[in-house]
């Protein structure tokens, strides 16, 4: 723990030993502080026996003999060290560490308090298996508590749904997050949800978007369904949260209204093409990240912070930023039977673009997107002379739902005809 002076305590997790490797990647990990600031909650690896060989003369108390080729099922895709989690709450006045188990079949992601004693977090399924952590989003999982003063799990979402980025408002007691269905494309448009915890039972969903839930009720924020993701520490108010959404090529900066749905943008999507993004945030205090295709020629220029309580809009505000000449870009339309998309070209300071360095970039996923932040391989490949086309075929996210919903079962097909349709309409 560090105070403006220095570092003024340290706690030597491994010293203590009843746990395995703390998480640090960043689909499962978290480091939360709860409401007084007197305990930190993190995701770590349950503690279990090494294995050894049979045949191992005297093993010792923390070896497992037999078990050294045992196989254990791990997340995969980059995320092979992920195996079993448990929940640890480290009381930052006594340097203990309290150890909670999870249900079976339950992988414990984002962890985050609500007010001192109770935490919310998703419960990922395990079962049938684990793959797909980072790529998929329809992963089916759960928002859960956990009551640490009774050791009492709740869940509080229905089957067949996907959870992503809880939120709790310390002050209400709601907590915010990201919802969508298991099936269709593994990276989709979610909605934004809040949960009202009260005492209540399952019942069917309504056409008003409201779930009488297990502790309380659901309630999808009306026409709040986009692609994004919700900042650190989302809620400004009672009422409000801070979103970061991909539109189009850009990532834009909203405020949220969970009570009419009212999206306000921070910025024209207009305004030069920019990307912006939460770095931080405490409350209507935001500091924002800015990028573009050409860099600044100030790298300080590339941090912006705001007070929202006095601003809805930054168009006034922000500076501007001198970028540089040495490349330029422009955003691309095309369209090819009836299904419109875009690309990103960039090129060196020249007018004419010469095909014959024209390098074309489709992106993997399938769903994913390009936008216009800084990537320096295109801005350095600029430099060197060659023009480069980013597409965003259909199926991409930004385009919106329908021509994300039309990829499956055509990957291979429209993805690789709308790239060369680009390629030859540059």
């Amino acid at each position: 723990m560090w105070s403006s002076e220095g570092m003024i305590k340290r706690f030597d997790l491994s010293s203590l030993d009843v746990h395995g490797r703390v998480f640090t990647e960043s689909e499962f990990s978290s480091l939360s502080f709860n409401k007084t600031g007197s305990r930190v909650v993190y995701l770590a690896e349950r503690k279990t026996r090494k294995g050894v060989s049979f045949f191992k003369q005297n093993p010792k108390e923390n070896e497992e003999p037999g078990e050294v080729y045992r196989y254990r099922e791990s997340w995969g895709e980059q995320l092979e060290k992920c195996v079993d989690s448990v929940m640890c709450v480290l009381d930052l006045t006594t340097g203990s560490v309290t150890v909670i188990e999870m249900p079976e079949n339950v992988f414990c992601s984002k962890p985050a308090w609500c007010g001192d004693d109770l935490l919310y977090f998703v419960g990922m399924k395990t079962f049938p298996f684990k793959h797909g952590a980072i790529y998929c989003w329809n992963r089916p999982g759960h928002l859960m508590s956990c009551d640490l003063t009774s050791k009492e799990f709740s869940c509080h979402t229905p089957e067949g749904k996907s959870v992503y980025m809880p939120s709790p408002n310390h002050e209400t007691g709601n907590v915010a997050f990201l919802m969508c269905d298991c099936d269709g494309a593994h990276r989709k448009y979610m909605d934004v949800v809040v949960f009202y915890p009260q005492n209540s039972t399952l019942l069917p969903c309504n056409k008003d978007g409201v779930l009488m839930v297990s502790g309380g009720i659901l309630r999808v924020v009306p026409d709040s369904c986009f692609f994004g993701q919700l900042s650190p520490s989302p809620w400004m108010d009672r009422e409000n949260l801070v979103v970061v959404a991909y539109e189009e090529v850009q990532s834009l900066v909203a405020k949220l209204s969970t009570q009419t749905g009212e999206l306000e943008y921070l910025l024209d999507s207009d305004k030069d093409r920019v990307c912006l993004n939460v770095l931080d945030q405490a409350g209507s205090q935001i500091l924002l990240s800015i990028s573009e295709v050409r860099p600044p020629k100030d790298a300080k220029q590339n941090v912006y912070f705001c007070d929202l309580s006095s601003t809805s809009c930054l168009d006034a505000y922000l500076p501007t930023i001198a970028r540089s000449t040495k490349c330029k870009y422009q955003v691309k339309h095309f369209a090819r039977e009836g299904r419109e998309y875009n690309g990103i070209l960039v090129s060196p300071g020249e007018d004419i673009l010469d095909l014959k360095t024209l390098i074309v970039f489709p992106h993997g996923g399938p769903h994913s997107m390009y936008t216009t932040a800084f990537r320096p391989d295109t801005y350095i490949l600029a430099q060197l002379g060659y023009s480069i086309l980013m597409v965003n075929y259909t199926g991409s996210l930004g385009l919106g739902s329908v021509s994300l919903n039309t990829l499956p079962g055509h990957v291979g097909d429209i993805d690789v005809k709308d790239v060369q349709h680009a390629a030859e309409d540059c």
